[in-house]
């Protein structure tokens, strides 16, 4: 930003008082000083905001996989779960083989720029079996509900949010083709209203027994839903 000058009894103010400088002169090296102040300035990113409420933007596919998510509600107060359905589709013509509980994360972007997530720790390999992994097949796909605890949302406001997979390197040679990587799903916006205090306070108590997440496969072949602008 621009700082104001004060100027003091340097070499520079004693000639202004004695005007050994010409006024055009005095112009030059104010308007130069005030060009380099806010040249500065302008070299600072202004941070994403959420703009928008509902889904925002198209899952990006990621090899055999796509990943799409829904939201049970468009506008919440705070305080109040946000549930979000994620489902993992099989878009290849091929079967592949996940974990039969993806680990998911949810990630989101406050109204003022300021970014959030879940925070997990997943092994890079890990061995699987049929125990704690499952064959999906073309047109196939799982279903995850990811909840999400708002009492400590700082601010209210259009909120964006996506959910990310990282699944880790199968280390069975039994179980191949086995998808490992990251995976991101569509974004979606909410819109988050400031609450009471005492509202905050009894869903704050609510949430304290709050399970959080719940996890279906569906193993019948479904048909690709219609993609929404």
């Amino acid at each position: 930003m621009a700082q104001a000058l004060k100027i003091t009894r340097g070499p520079l103010s004693g000639c202004m008082k004695r005007g050994r400088y010409p006024s055009r002169l005095l112009r030059v090296l104010w308007t130069c000083l005030f060009l380099a102040s806010a040249a500065g300035c302008g070299t600072v990113e202004t941070p994403y905001r959420p703009t928008r409420v509902g889904r925002i933007d198209a899952a990006p596919a990621e090899g055999p996989l796509e990943m799409q998510m829904v939201c049970a509600q468009d506008t919440i107060t705070i305080g109040e779960p946000l549930y979000f359905t994620v489902i993992i589709r099989n878009t290849s013509d091929r079967p592949v083989w996940l974990p039969r509980n993806p680990p998911l994360i949810m990630a989101w972007v406050y109204p003022d720029g300021r970014r959030d997530n879940f925070l997990r720790e997943y092994p890079d390999a890990q061995f699987f079996s049929t125990q704690n992994a499952v064959l999906l097949q073309p047109g196939q796909q799982m279903t995850r509900t990811v909840a999400v605890k708002t009492y400590y949302f700082p601010l209210p406001g259009i909120t964006e949010f996506r959910a990310l997979l990282d699944s880790p390197r199968n280390t069975n040679p039994e179980l191949t083709p086995f998808w490992s990587g990251r995976l991101e799903s569509n974004a979606y916006g909410v819109k988050v209203l400031k609450a009471s205090r005492r509202r905050q306070e009894v869903l704050q108590r609510w949430n304290s027994a709050f399970s959080g997440e719940r996890f279906t496969f569906r193993p019948e072949p479904t048909s690709r839903p219609a993609e929404h602008a």
